[in-house]
């Protein structure tokens, strides 16, 4: 019991190293925040930092797992569609919070 509890924290604390956060500055558009969702991998933040955000597109994260999507401030994403403004599908453990 104790030596699978070591391995495990040695494969948590591993994991967190290689972790990223990627921030979207304000005028940023559509495809920087996509693009950010695309290359993030377990455990990744995108920080999306406030303003206004607007795209004729939906933000679509796909087979994913272990992301967070994190709003600094106030942070407007208006779609000019109608549709939905965030599409997750094919995911696991995603985290949004604005």
């Amino acid at each position: 019991m104790k030596k699978g509890f070591g391995v495990l924290v040695f494969f948590i604390l591993t994991a967190s190293l290689f972790a990223k956060t990627m921030v979207i500055a304000e005028g940023s558009g559509l495809s920087e925040i996509q693009a950010a969702i695309n290359s993030a991998k377990k455990g990744d933040v995108i920080v999306i930092n406030s303003g206004f955000y607007e795209t004729s597109d939906k933000i679509v994260v796909d087979g994913k797992s272990g992301i967070t999507i994190r709003g600094e401030g106030q942070v407007d994403i208006v779609c000019n569609l109608l549709a939905h403004v965030i599409v997750i599908k094919n995911s696991d453990d995603i985290v949004v919070i604005f």
